[in-house]
């Protein structure tokens, strides 16, 4: 089985690939440029918003680092005053209110700490809660007792003041971080411990204005070194020690790393984050700020949005004007192709009146000149083809005619010699018919001679037999013998096969150049050449007669140049003349036998 292939090839018309070109020329520019600005643009708003993430962290630490700097400053105050809890009845009233009165500006006119407690040496302990108000220590089996007598024993050595981070086994009802201070001024008996309030710190940290620069989704909040918080989140109640933060950011600031990042939140949702640790002894902490992705690119999102729009309304603007432009190029090269189907169906004298001063105007210009020639040039081509035709039937005429004469004064006048002869032959005696019968064998061989001549000039048989070289030496050895005109001939084609077409052409244009030169040129000598250059026969012929003005009218005058240039175009060859007057004239003709 034999598969067919044929391809199909999808014609595209000029307009179009000038539409679309233009088209993409126009759009790829704006995609590129769009891209480039929004993501230029993108990266300015996450920058921008890292830098607020970050600004609003650095500050909240800083405020953060005062506020316990505060504290550490009224703890040592307070080791500054002779105090004791433990001096005095409990039970003694003045006793109390004494001692109340001392430590209540410490405590009551600033609501950073949940309690004051002292603890003596002998582990007995008295506190004041955040009103000011002596609690008395009835409670040294509660948890709160007993975690704080397990720090002071881890911390008992050291006489500055630290902090320390209870994490989640102090049960507090506002859970707290401890400032202790082991005091040493008056006495050597007391360790005073600063419980300070989470609150306090939450009014630092914790921000839930959605104006406040961080937007409805920003946030700052402290995380623990066990990953919980220790601040409140806006997303979820009750998130001190309850809700673990083991993100990115945590880790990476818990490594002394400083930065900010696009990261997964503790509520696994993409935020833009800005995380550093917090200098403050005793307390491993970090602060993180941070807002939703989502949120934060609202603004690069309505730029996006105005981006594309701007970008259809201007594709549409240039998808009109690129049709404008496609049409407008492209209506003069259609109008030319229309002119040129129009030729080619035959009509005549069709010109594009087009005013264009580009490549286009010029091509216009160039189609009209072109169009001024065809028509010059079938004025001539007709004319040729008239003159040809007249030098055909001219020719054939003038050779009908020779023949009639050749017929009618040789060979008719014979034949009637002989039907003469042969009506005499009945009437003559014996030795009349004799001679009568000898003449007419003579006639006969007079007329097949005129016969022969005749086929001769038709078809020469020794170019049929012996070949073009020999007939031209035989036609040039008639013709100097007849008319006493010298003829040279020169040739190196002795043993070059020529087709036998060529030959009789090759023939007839010698045989036609010598009819001319006889007839017109009044020469008294020819040059005959004939050679072979590469594949091509080259023949000139030059007489030395009184020569002629070569021009349109010229060679439209006669039978014989066209004749000859007749014969050269049905062989594929080329001919020049050149001629002067009283100079002679000459004919070069190239002849392709390849």
């Amino acid at each position: 089985m034999v598969y067919e292939i044929v391809y199909v090839s999808m014609r595209i018309s000029l307009s179009k690939k000038i539409f679309f070109n233009f088209l993409i020329l126009s759009i790829v520019p704006i995609i590129i440029i769009d891209t480039y600005f929004y993501y230029k643009s993108k990266n300015a708003l996450i920058n921008r918003t890292f830098d607020q993430l970050t600004t609003a962290r650095i500050e909240k630490t800083a405020r953060l680092t005062d506020f316990f700097n505060k504290s550490i400053k009224d703890i040592l105050a307070l080791s500054q005053e002779n105090l004791e809890c433990v001096q005095g009845d409990y039970n003694d009233k003045n006793s109390i209110e004494n001692f109340d009165n001392r430590v209540k500006r410490y405590i009551s006119n600033y609501k950073a700490y949940n309690k004051i407690i002292f603890i003596s040496k002998d582990d007995s302990i008295c506190s004041f809660n955040n009103k000011g108000s002596l609690q008395l220590p009835n409670y040294k089996d509660s948890i709160d007792y007993k975690t704080l007598l397990s720090v002071i024993k881890q911390i008992k050595q050291i006489n500055t003041p630290v902090f320390y981070d209870i994490k989640n086994s102090y049960t507090s009802k506002n859970r707290s971080v401890l400032l202790i201070y082991k005091k040493n001024k008056y006495s050597n008996k007391e360790t005073i411990v600063l419980e300070i309030s989470l609150n306090a710190i939450n009014k630092i940290i914790f921000e839930s204005n959605p104006y406040s620069g961080l937007g409805k989704t920003g946030e700052t909040y402290i995380v623990g070194s066990d990953y919980y918080m220790r601040s409140t989140s806006r997303f979820a109640d009750s998130a001190i020690f309850n809700l673990k933060v083991e993100t990115i950011a945590a880790k990476e600031a818990f490594k002394n790393k400083e930065g900010t990042k696009q990261i997964l939140d503790y509520r696994n949702i993409p935020v833009l984050s800005s995380y550093g640790k917090v200098d403050i002894k005793g307390l491993n902490w970090v602060v993180i700020s941070e807002t939703d992705t989502k949120e934060a690119m609202i603004p690069i999102y309505l730029i996006r949005n105005d981006i594309l729009f701007m970008s259809l309304v201007l594709g549409i603007l240039l998808l009109g004007l690129v049709e404008i432009l496609s049409s407008k190029i492209t209506a003069p090269v259609i109008r030319l192709k229309q002119a040129t189907d129009r030729i080619i169906q035959g009509e005549r004298a069709i010109y594009i009146d087009i005013k264009s001063n580009d490549e286009i105007g010029d091509l216009i210009v160039a189609f009209n000149k072109m169009i001024e020639q065809l028509e010059e040039q079938t004025v001539i081509l007709e004319q040729e083809r008239i003159l040809r035709a007249k030098s055909l039937f001219d020719g054939q005429e003038i050779e009908r005619q020779r023949l009639s004469r050749e017929l009618h004064d040789s060979i008719g006048q014979s034949i009637l010699a002989l039907k003469i002869k042969f009506e005499r032959i009945r009437e003559s005696s014996e030795e009349k018919r004799l001679v009568i019968i000898s003449e007419t064998e003579e006639l006969f061989l007079k007329i097949m001679t005129e016969i022969r001549n005749i086929s001769n000039d038709l078809m020469p048989a020794v170019l049929t037999e012996f070949g073009l070289l020999m007939a031209i030496k035989k036609i040039i050895r008639d013709f100097s013998t007849s008319t006493n005109i010298k003829i040279d001939f020169i040739e190196n084609i002795s043993n070059i096969a020529i087709e036998k077409k060529i030959e009789v052409h090759i023939y007839r244009i010698v045989q036609e150049a010598l009819s001319n030169i006889l007839k017109h040129a009044f020469a008294s000598k020819i040059e005959i050449k004939i050679f072979m250059v590469d594949g091509v026969i080259e023949l000139t012929i030059r007489d030395n007669g009184k020569g002629l003005v070569l021009n349109e009218e010229t060679q439209l005058k006669g039978n014989g140049i066209s004749n000859i240039k007749e014969r050269i175009n049905l062989i594929g060859g080329k001919i020049k003349f050149k001629s002067a007057i009283n100079k002679g004239t000459s004919i070069f003709c190239e002849i392709p036998i390849i």
